[in-house]
């Protein structure tokens, strides 16, 4: 196992995206005195890979597959696309990188293939194990850059102990046919937050159906951010695709100023929940989506 480090450097502020180079093609280790070739890293054997905190595997910050983690193999570099979720190691990486702790990104690879030339030694193939934020790097010219999607609608789903919602899907949980509400306890939503930020389960935002046009966000994708507030209401947040797709902007088009109810619709075969008084009180709710009307 080998680490070859590279510097980064913040380019904008805010955000929850990390954008840059692991590695640069053209750049030698003064270090090292070495650089891989382009195209050394194969990344179509289906494996995962992680961007993590000093290679330390307990603290993973995103991953290939649907785990916010995107690697791009160019002609010039290999490409780190990372959407980091809201969960307090990320926000510690995020503000690391802002203030200046991580300062450059480190690839872990098996050499597979090298040659030496004129004194340096070129890997020519390599198997890439993953990237880290680390804070001391080895190669120049590195940048790495953190940004955010725009956000243009957001929504909010309560929660209360006390709360009845009525509930049209309700009837699909196989509770009585006097069940016509739901009551989301606080912390209802803790679990559907884990599988979202963690890959496990891609949660879409859609005005009805499963088709282009008509979804309008996905946590897999980064175009749909789920969080909580203090009360413990669920916060959905609609961010803009890379390019836009055709729901979002006819829903831009016709609805420039209209706020968004979402409503969540709820795996029940998988959910917490009982029924008390005409209505099923939630525990913990699985998500599948979220039905968004205007």
């Amino acid at each position: 196992m080998e680490r070859i480090n590279r510097p980064l450097e913040l380019r904008a502020e805010g955000g929850r995206t990390l954008t840059g180079p692991a590695i640069r093609y053209s750049d030698v280790s003064a270090s090292h005195k070495e650089r891989f070739a382009p195209g050394a890293f194969a990344l179509d054997d289906g494996k995962t890979r992680w961007l993590d905190l000093n290679h330390d595997q307990d603290q993973v910050l995103a991953y290939t597959g649907g785990g916010g983690l995107e690697l791009l193999d160019t002609p010039q570099a290999l490409e780190v696309h990372a959407s980091l979720p809201n969960l307090p190691l990320c926000d510690r990486a995020l503000k690391g990188v802002k203030d200046g702790t991580y300062r450059g990104l480190s690839v872990e690879f098996h050499a597979r293939s090298e040659r030496q030339e004129s004194g340096i030694r070129v890997v020519e193939r390599a198997d890439l194990v993953g990237v880290g934020l680390v804070q001391t790097p080895s190669y120049p010219e590195s940048a790495v850059e953190a940004r955010g999607k725009k956000r243009w609608a957001a929504g909010k789903i309560p929660t209360s102990r006390n709360r009845r919602l009525q509930c049209d899907c309700v009837k699909q949980s196989g509770a009585s046919k006097d069940c016509g509400f739901v009551v989301l306890n606080p912390g209802v939503f803790e679990r559907a937050l884990r599988e979202a930020s963690s890959g496990r389960r891609d949660v879409i935002a859609t005005q009805g159906t499963y088709k282009a046009e008509d979804v309008l966000g996905s946590t897999a994708q980064g175009t749909l951010r789920l969080s909580m507030d203090r009360r413990n209401a669920l916060i959905a947040e609609l961010l803009e695709p890379d390019t836009v797709a055709p729901a979002v902007q006819s829903v831009k088009t016709a609805f420039p100023t209209v706020r968004p109810i979402m409503r969540p619709i709820i795996d029940w075969d998988e959910s917490r929940w009982t029924e008390k008084d005409g209505a099923a009180v939630i525990d913990e709710a699985v998500l599948d989506s979220l039905l968004v009307k205007w």
